[in-house]
């Protein structure tokens, strides 16, 4: 089991996408067994593409309790994260936002929004285009 005691910092780095060599991780083998407390303290040694995920915590079960902060520096700039049911997110001066999940232990990269607008745009656009081509074609 793991308890991060609530004036712990546990740090972590990510600079890669490999677990375990690429960014720090941590498993607990032991079901439910993970209490989380303290300052989880992210160090990003790269900038990552959108949708992005690292599996930070390995674990079975529910983890208990709650992180009091999260924070990351690097190549981010300095960021701090604010929680929300367990979701923390910080929105990085690219536009992407990090978010770190407690119930699954996972560090997510999410695209900034006007990207994911953009895509949805261009699909609607060219779903359009195609149903009017199929109507033209009829009407001949």
């Amino acid at each position: 089991s793991l308890s991060l005691a609530s004036s712990a910092s546990t740090l972590l780095t990510v600079g890669g996408t490999s677990r375990g060599v690429g960014y720090d991780a941590v498993d607990i083998t032991q079901a439910a067994a993970l209490t989380y407390g303290g300052t989880l303290a992210l160090t990003l040694a790269n900038l990552f593409g959108d949708n992005s995920a690292f599996s930070l915590f390995g674990f079975s079960g529910t983890p208990s309790s709650s992180l009091s902060s999260v924070t990351a520096s690097g190549s981010y700039g300095t960021l701090s994260f604010t929680n929300s049911g367990g979701v923390w997110t910080a929105v990085a001066g690219n536009g992407q936002t990090l978010s770190f999940t407690e119930s699954t232990g996972t560090l997510s990269i999410i695209p900034e929004p006007t990207v994911v607008v953009s895509g949805l745009t261009a699909f609607g656009l060219g779903a359009l285009l195609l149903v009017r081509r199929r109507a033209d074609s009829r009407a001949e």
